[in-house]
């Protein structure tokens, strides 16, 4: 069961799914991880290593619904930690994601299922999206 503050945090609905993710960090450090569970805007992650609030990271995300594989490379920001047990859930705000694909995780959380995904997503390069970020 949620807790209020948690309720209060969250702005749109979230379907848990474990997707692995690809996590890189400002320092250059990349880390194995998964998702907890997605919304339209971010993710909810499980990392073995605390990130700091309003750390940049890039992410890889390989999902895997209705039947489909797509890849989703977007800059995050951390806005949530929490600890459990030795597992850290870090909340990430997704930025720069194009409008299909926030109706793709819109679509997902709501109902599990997506009507059209486009597997090649064009999105600017991990670079340019930090860059742009940094102006």
């Amino acid at each position: 069961m949620e807790n209020k503050s948690t309720a209060e945090r969250r702005h749109h609905p979230r379907r848990k799914a474990k997707w692995p993710v690809t996590m890189r960090r400002q320092c250059g450090s990349v880390h194995e991880v998964h998702t907890l569970d997605v919304s339209e805007t971010g993710v909810l992650l499980a990392t073995p290593i605390k990130l700091d609030m309003n750390e940049k990271v890039i992410l890889n995300i390989n999902a895997y619904f209705d039947a489909r594989h797509f890849n989703v490379t977007s800059l995050g920001e951390c806005r949530f930690v929490s600890l459990s047990g030795d597992t850290y859930c870090c909340g990430i705000l997704l930025d720069y994601l194009s409008t299909p694909e926030k109706n793709t995780f819109r679509q997902f959380a709501k109902n599990g299922r997506t009507n059209k995904i486009n597997p090649k997503l064009e999105l600017p390069s991990p670079s340019e999206r930090i860059n742009a970020s940094s102006s």
